[in-house]
C-alpha cells in the first residue's frame, strides 16, 4: 500500500492566485490536482507506461517468473513421467534421449492450475517475484495446467496501476473523462484492485492537503519512492502550467486584449 500526502507551497500560491483571478472553486481545483497526480503515479508504476508494449513487458516478466519454478511437461512426456514414478525406479533421475536428467520421482508433480497457484505462492519472495530453483528442484506441471495458470496471471498485469486509476476517479475531478490516459488493460483490473483519495482544503484559507492511495499490497514493489517523487513532480508541473496559462489568459482578457 502507498499513501501520498501532497502539500506544496509553490502550488498553493499558484492555486490562490488562480482561484482569486479566475473565480474558480479551490476545493474543485484540489480534486483536479489529485486526479493528475494519481494518473502520473499510474504511469510510473511497473510495467512503465501505458502502451500495449508495457503490458507485453509485464506479461513477459510473469513468464520469466514462472520459468524460475516450473517445468511444463507435454502429454507424451507426462506418460513417461507417470510410468517412471509408478515403477519406483531405483534410478533417481529420468533422462532425455540426449542423457540429460529432466525429472526425479521426488519432484512436485502438478496436474491443474490450482496446484500451480499454490506452488507459485510458496515460492514467491517478499518483493512478489519468484526465486530461481535448480532444474531438478522445479515443479513438473502439465502443459495445459501451466498455460491456464500463466494466462490467469497475465490478465492481472496492470492490477497495481489500477489502484491509482481508482484513486483518480475518487478525486471527483470536473473533467469529461477522469480515466483519460488509462489503457484498457489497466481498466480491466479496476474491479479487483483498490485505491482511494482525499483531496480537500485543509483548515482555513486556501491551504490544502491532498492524499491519494493505492491499496495493492505490493504497490511499493512496483512504484519506487524515486519514481513516486517523479510522478508527483510532473503532476505539480502540469497543474502549475495549466493555471499559469489560465491566469495569463484572464489578465489579457481583463486588459481588453482577449474577447
Amino acid at each position: 500500500m502507498i499513501k501520498i500526502e501532497y502539500k506544496d507551497d509553490i502550488l498553493r500560491k499558484k492555486l490562490t492566485q488562480y482561484a482569486s483571478l479566475c473565480g474558480k472553486d479551490t476545493s474543485q481545483v484540489v480534486q483536479n490536482i489529485g486526479r493528475v497526480c494519481a494518473i502520473e503515479c499510474m504511469k510510473y508504476t511497473q510495467p512503465y507506461g501505458t502502451s500495449n508494449g508495457a503490458r507485453d513487458q509485464g506479461r513477459a516478466a510473469i513468464t520469466a517468473d514462472l520459468r524460475n519454478i516450473f517445468v511444463w511437461v507435454t502429454p507424451a512426456s507426462w506418460k513417461l513421467l507417470s510410468a517412471f514414478t509408478r515403477k519406483k525406479n531405483p534410478l533417481t533421475e529420468l533422462k532425455s534421449d540426449s542423457g540429460k536428467a529432466w525429472a526425479t520421482s521426488s519432484q512436485d508433480q502438478i496436474t491443474d492450475a490450482s496446484g500451480a497457484k499454490g506452488f507459485h505462492r510458496r515460492n514467491r519472495t517478499s518483493n512478489g517475484r519468484t526465486k530461481k530453483l535448480p532444474l531438478l528442484g522445479k515443479a513438473l506441471v502439465k502443459k495445459a495446467a501451466y498455460k491456464k495458470f500463466r494466462t490467469e496471471l497475465q490478465k492481472r498485469v496492470g492490477l497495481a496501476k489500477a489502484g491509482w486509476a481508482i484513486a483518480a476517479t475518487e478525486c471527483r475531478a470536473d473533467v469529461r473523462s477522469p480515466l483519460q490516459g488509462v489503457p484498457l488493460w489497466v481498466k480491466n483490473n479496476m474491479a479487483n484492485s483498490e485505491g482511494s483519495a482525499d483531496a480537500s482544503k485543509a483548515g482555513k484559507g486556501l491551504g490544502f492537503s491532498m492524499k491519494i492511495r493505492s491499496g495493492v499490497d505490493y504497490a511499493r514493489t512496483v512504484l519506487s519512492k524515486s519514481d513516486e517523487n517523479k510522478a508527483v513532480k510532473i503532476a505539480k508541473e502540469k497543474m502549475v502550467k495549466m493555471m499559469s496559462a489560465a491566469i495569463r489568459y484572464e489578465k489579457a482578457k481583463q486588459a481588453g486584449l482577449k474577447k
